[in-house]
């Protein structure tokens, strides 16, 4: 059964998109953020490895940090969600070769009092961070 359902598609480029989908994925209902390319064959849209999922009991956080970081301009650490001891999800408004964006990323530690270190994650430009919070919030009624 194929349970996936595309809450939105929001255009970064001509060839990328960053699509949120409420999804099962090993039994559990999942949000996923994720950005997908058109390739130049003409394929039709497929993820890239860029993206975070979280479990549907932290959606409601996931939009309130999307709220937070939608109203942010200046680079800045906006919120964190933990997912247990050893994981958290950030929202952050970063500086990267001189453009200034959203981003949302995972950060993983080997121990407890062990350095994060930064996992896989996805950015948009500021001007689009309304409709990631808004596809959210419409998310967060499907999970």
């Amino acid at each position: 059964m194929n349970d996936e359902m595309v809450i939105a598609k929001i255009r970064k480029t001509a060839v990328s998109e960053v699509w949120v989908v409420v999804k099962t994925y090993a039994g559990r209902r999942l949000c996923d953020v994720r950005e997908y390319f058109h390739p130049a064959d003409g394929t039709g849209w497929l993820p890239t490895k860029k993206g975070v999922s979280f479990p549907k009991e932290l959606v409601g956080k996931a939009v309130d940090a999307a709220e937070r970081l939608s109203g942010e301009l200046s680079v800045a650490d906006v919120a964190e969600i933990p997912r247990g001891k050893n994981a958290k999800i950030c929202f952050a408004i970063r500086e990267f070769e001189h453009h200034i964006c959203g981003e949302i990323r995972t950060y993983y530690r080997q121990q407890e009092d062990a350095e994060w270190t930064h996992g896989k994650g996805v950015t948009l430009p500021l001007a689009m961070l309304g409709k990631l919070a808004e596809a959210l919030r419409l998310a967060e009624d499907q999970t």
